[in-house]
């Protein structure tokens, strides 16, 4: 029976220094116990209980809004209130957004292009194999040559 009790308070205790850590995030501190107890609640229930990550995020997002919109202080959900409302899944759609924009303009890896460069760096289809070999980079040798042996049938008919 005590093993559950100390569980319970080791529990509760993770709890609380994880809700501290969300709550120094939050823009506008108001409310903190009843902020606490809507934690617990979203944390702990049986389905589909939030996670630390989703609620950081939805905080993230909520203090660019505010921040992008220019929202006047006493225009900001109190603490108890975002909590209460589980305001961060509102705002998990426009963290997801911004990550597949980020994810959208970064440079997509082309082997093709990549075992290109490094010939007309090289000038040597030996030499790239070793470098592709020694670097650990992702082409695949035979591609490689093709791709080379190509980029060489273009040079010649132009």
């Amino acid at each position: 029976n005590n093993t559950s009790i100390n569980k319970n308070i080791r529990a509760s205790s993770t709890l609380e220094s994880d809700f501290e850590k969300l709550w120094k995030l939050y823009p506008k501190k108001i409310g903190k116990k009843p902020a606490l107890a809507a934690y617990k609640r979203a944390m702990s229930r049986k389905k589909n209980p939030a996670t630390n990550r989703q609620i950081q995020d939805g905080i993230v997002a909520y203090r660019q809004l505010i921040k992008i919109k220019g929202t006047e202080k006493r225009f900001v959900k109190d603490g108890s209130t975002f909590f209460n409302q589980e305001a961060w899944n509102d705002y998990l759609e426009v963290v997801k957004e911004e990550r597949d924009e980020q994810e959208a303009r970064k440079p997509k890896f082309d082997p093709k292009k990549t075992a290109i460069a490094m010939y007309i760096d090289y000038n040597s289809p030996d030499r790239v194999l070793e470098e592709i070999e020694a670097q650990g980079i992702p082409i695949n040798p035979e591609d490689a040559i093709r791709y080379i042996a190509e980029y060489d049938e273009g040079r010649q008919q132009a």
